[in-house]
């Protein structure tokens, strides 16, 4: 079937008019099956990523595109993903909801790097950014045993900045994130409802997602200096920036 000029015959989605795609040809960094294979810790044998697999039905995936605008103004699409775990059947065995445990980013963004960028860890991404040609990923932990993992940081927050000679993330202090992109720039949301798979700044953006009043400034901007509700409980010198 001929495809329309501005749709991605890669990604099936049309286009917005005026805004260039800059997503690259799959497969992109982290493919589904790396998530779900990251995601249950033990390699996979003929299972089915982007769902319930028929290997253990304790775990599942979801994808969609998403459009991001950076601080300097420029818009491009990310695939964002999430892994799903069902925590409470693998203590007790009783079937429960699925909880997001994992989170994935991959994207193409020309100035940082000449290949496809990948990201995936346990905290949920609310900030895509970047500042003076450095690239930086932050966000919150997904539960409270990943909230400890990371050293339990004052403010919440979980911060990383791209290595491009290494193709890595490293962690740096939430108070070291440039001022300028400290506000949340990806969906707020743990995930959108599976049937929406292309996320434009149009919807992100509504009283659906983003623009609701139930968000609260801890979600809507980095503020090192708050402190966390769960941080409460200790120290300040046991407390990771």
């Amino acid at each position: 079937m001929q495809r329309s000029s501005d749709e991605n015959p890669e990604y099936g989605a049309p286009m917005p008019a005026g805004l260039r795609d800059t997503r690259a040809p799959k497969p992109l960094g982290i493919n589904r099956r790396e998530l779900l294979t990251r995601l249950i810790g033990l390699p996979l044998l003929g299972a089915t990523a982007g769902c319930a697999t028929s290997a253990d039905a304790r775990y599942a995936t979801q994808f969609w595109d998403e459009e991001v605008q950076l601080a300097d103004g420029r818009i491009f699409w990310i695939e964002q993903g999430r892994g799903f775990s069902n925590l409470s059947s693998l203590a007790t065995g009783i079937e429960r909801e699925l909880t997001v445990t994992l989170a994935s980013l991959k994207f193409f963004l020309p100035g940082i790097s000449s290949t496809v960028i990948g990201w995936s860890d346990r905290f949920k991404p609310l900030i895509l950014n970047v500042h003076d040609g450095k690239l930086y990923v932050g966000g919150h932990p997904f539960l409270g045993r990943h909230y400890t993992g990371f050293g339990v940081p004052r403010s919440g927050w979980v911060v990383q900045r791209y290595v491009p000679h290494s193709k890595t993330w490293e962690r740096i202090p939430a108070s070291h994130t440039p001022e300028p992109i400290r506000d949340t720039n990806l969906l707020m949301a743990d995930a959108p409802k599976a049937s929406l798979t292309v996320m434009t700044l149009a919807t992100k953006t509504s009283k659906n997602f983003n623009g609701g009043p139930g968000w609260d400034a801890y979600n809507r901007r980095l503020d090192p200096k708050r402190l966390e509700n769960q941080s409460k409980g200790y120290r300040e010198a046991d407390l990771a920036d």
